[in-house]
């Protein structure tokens, strides 16, 4: 995903793999940090969980029975990217 989301930005995908226990050490800290000072971390313990472990699912039921369209992932990350970029998170 990493890497799809860097090509569609047009800046070099990361390189090194972290371990998830590094991951999910760095969210714990994030989560503590955040119930001491009140301010949000980057990272919090359920985003680091969600990073880390396998949260599949399928929208194929949804296609199935109401005929949700499906939208590739290139689209998603191209509006995503569009939306940072328009509201100053990322550099244009």
């Amino acid at each position: 995903m990493f890497t799809k989301i860097a090509v569609r930005a047009g800046v070099k995908a990361p390189k090194i793999a972290m371990p998830a226990l590094l991951v999910k050490l760095y969210g714990r800290v994030g989560s503590l940090l955040t119930a001491i000072t009140g301010k949000p971390a980057d990272v919090t313990y359920p985003l680091a969980q969600i990073a880390c472990d396998d949260f599949l699912y399928s929208a194929q039921k949804a296609v199935n029975e109401l005929g949700l369209p499906q939208t590739p992932i290139e689209v998603a990350i191209d509006d995503a990217i569009g939306w940072f970029r328009q509201h100053g998170y990322l550099p244009k």
